[in-house]
């Protein structure tokens, strides 16, 4: 019991921290943008995180896991309540891979797992690769609570590189593995190390969710998130 409550204590003191930074943001967006100057205000964020990474060196993590956090505070806010919504219109107007939900800009479908939410969209622009996404849910482990979220490029034609791990895995690569991002002997990481890797977000019960080395390619999530706005709103018609 003693265990427990310690971790109690610290799960409160870690919360009320977060709603503190997050209190003072939002105060600090109010004082130094009256007029809603994008340009002034990323200008303001620059000089933050330069001047916290002086503690570095100069070296930017500061910046990289902003982010990180960044485009795991989007996926929360905005993008993951579009993605439940998207993927019950999907399952509930029974598209499947031959029968696709078409709209202006690509298709969509649902790919039926007992515990997982799975939907695969296709961009017209895009001949020969989709995205696959899963979410995981929450799976609870002792006093932590985890909730995972992948998105992934696909391709039409598997290709390997030098070592025999896929350079550009399939959709049946995948199914293959019960859409598991387990790490495993066939190059699977489950995080930003896997090939195609578009998103990964991971949250805890003590943090805020966080995405996976989003600066190695930031406009793959913000490519996924715009298409995402579009399938969401062609569903609503």
């Amino acid at each position: 019991m003693e265990d427990i409550d310690q971790v109690e204590e610290y799960i409160k003191k870690l919360y009320s921290q977060q709603d503190k930074l997050l209190t003072y943001a939002c105060k600090v967006r109010k004082k130094i943008s009256p007029k809603d100057n994008t340009d002034e205000e990323a200008e303001f964020l620059a000089h933050i995180c330069v001047a916290l990474d002086q503690r570095f060196d100069g070296e930017p993590l500061t910046l990289e896991w902003m982010l990180d956090h960044y485009v795991a505070f989007e996926l929360e806010q905005t993008i993951y309540p579009k993605f439940i919504v998207i993927w019950e219109k999907l399952s509930q107007r029974k598209c499947t891979y031959k029968n696709p939900f078409e709209y202006f800009s690509g298709l969509a479908y649902p790919i039926p797992h007992p515990t997982k939410r799975v939907y695969v969209s296709r961009v017209d622009s895009c001949h020969d690769k989709s995205y696959l996404i899963v979410d995981e849910g929450t799976n609870h482990d002792n006093y932590l609570s985890w909730h995972h979220f992948l998105v992934r490029n696909v391709w039409d034609h598997a290709v390997k590189n030098s070592v025999g791990y896929m350079k550009r895995p399939t959709l049946q690569f995948y199914r293959k593995r019960k859409f598991d991002f387990t790490y495993g002997d066939d190059g699977i990481y489950g995080d930003c190390r896997d090939p195609g890797h578009v998103l990964t977000y991971a949250k805890t019960l003590l943090t805020h969710g966080k995405a996976d080395h989003v600066e190695w390619d930031l406009q793959a999530p913000l490519a996924w998130f715009r298409e995402t706005r579009r399938l969401f709103n062609a569903l609503q018609d």
